[in-house]
Parts: structure tokens; sequence; C-alpha cells
């Protein structure tokens, strides 16, 4: 037997969604084709301001459940929406809202949140004008992506064997969800955690977590059997850090 020596580059798995892409793309409102390119050879653009606002989606169902950043890119920039909204929906339900600068290091892949996604069921993410006023001129798009940070195959294989680089508090999961659901969250230092339910109205509805804890990735399990359906928020508080996230009880 003869060895051969090589390189192997693994790369997590990511779902990019381009704007050619005419099942995943969809546009509302007027758009030009433009030739700043950043992930294809051009890319599209529509001008603030209109009525109703434009926005497009990138819509796909991604092959693995997990943990995903959300990424998008725009060709290099200094005229775009500097609070472009972008709404990331599961199902058809509205899970997240992020506001871009679609300036801020345009031309490269910019992750603006981060998000639990199940295996095979459809994810969206639109772009919207914010109507604000603003210097600038347009709303750009161009490609998203959702970038698997962790593979999630059962909600309790999380483990503290590495400990996490930054805070961070992720989409419940399921989310809409009846009647439990589970939290996940990562202290990269020990610190007084909170972690608090409230509902639309601000109210807070139980505590589910005050305590002192040391570094490491968590999980906390809800059980809402006793709340009506609806939007409910929980919020993560840990020295400096805090995090609101919203969740969806059908019942």
């Amino acid at each position: 037997k003869i060895g051969i020596p090589f390189l192997a580059d693994v790369q997590p798995y990511f779902c990019i969604i381009d704007y050619a892409d005419s099942l995943q793309y969809k546009e509302q409102g007027q758009w030009n084709y433009s030739t700043a390119q950043a992930y294809g050879p051009n890319s599209r653009y529509s001008y603030l301001h209109q009525s109703p606002p434009a926005s497009a989606s990138f819509s796909a169902k991604v092959k693995r459940s997990g943990i995903y950043n959300i990424e998008e890119i725009v060709p290099t920039t200094v005229n775009s929406s500097k609070n472009a909204i972008y709404v990331l929906s599961i199902a058809g339900v509205s899970i997240d809202t992020f506001y871009v600068d679609q300036n801020y290091d345009s031309g490269n892949w910019i992750t603006i949140g981060r998000s639990f996604i199940p295996a095979n069921v459809t994810v969206e993410l639109k772009v919207i004008d914010s109507g604000e006023n603003t210097p600038n001129v347009v709303l750009r798009a161009d490609a998203v992506m959702f970038s698997i940070v962790k593979e999630v195959t059962n909600v309790n294989n999380f483990d503290n064997q590495t400990l996490p680089k930054e805070f961070v508090l992720d989409q419940n999961y399921p989310n809409p969800f009846n009647p439990s659901t589970t939290i996940s969250y990562s202290l990269p230092k020990d610190e007084y955690t909170t972690l608090i339910i409230y509902d639309v109205l601000g109210r807070e509805v139980k505590t589910l977590l005050s305590d002192f804890q040391k570094a490491g990735t968590y999980r906390i399990h809800f059980t809402a059997s006793e709340l009506a359906s609806g939007i409910y928020f929980y919020k993560l508080a840990a020295g400096n850090f805090i995090s609101t996230k919203k969740m969806i009880l059908l019942k």
C-alpha cells in the first residue's frame, strides 16, 4: 500500500442564497440592477422612501438543525441605508429583527445575529427600508448566508468542555412552542446572571434564573402551561451583557 499525503480544508455547514436564485429570492417595490458586486457579478438596489417601503426576501431550508450565524453581504458602498431592517422568520413566524448599517464593512460577509434554525423548515431573511431620514439614498440586496455554529440534534447535547469566547443568548427552541421550550446561553466568564420572561407589555412573567454562574454553556427548560398564547420576551443579564429575544407560545 502507498500512502498519499493530502490536506483537507473542512468548512462548517453553510447555506448561501443569492438574489439570482429566482425561487428563493423575492422583491417588493421597484428594484434595479447594479454593476457593483460582492458575492456575484452584480447586485440589486432600490431607492429609499418608496411607499410602501421596498423590501427583498431570501428564503431557504437548511439541512442541519443548529445554532447559526445570520450573515449578509452587499457591495462596497457609502450611499446605502444606515439603518436597514433585517427580519428573520422561521416557518412564517417572525423570530428576530436586526438593524444594520449597510455601509459598515461593506463588500464583506457581516454577521448580524445568531439564532437556532431547525432543519427542513423554511427560514426567511427579509431586508426592509426602515423609512428613517438619512442622507443616503439606496437599500441594497446581494446575498445572505446561514452559517452553522453548533449542530444541535438534541437540545441536551451542550457541554462545557470548551469555554465560550463571548456572551451569547440563543433563540429558544422550539419556537413557536407549546407548552415547553429550551433557552440556551453562553458565558465566557463567571458572572451573576438573571434570565427573566416578560409579556408584550413589559411585565415580568417569571424569573427562570437569578444566581452566580461560572463560565460555560447553559440551557434552561421553560414550561408555559399556565400562560396564554401570545408573544413573550426573555432577557438575559450577565455583568454588563444584556440581550433580549422574542418567543411565541401557540396553544
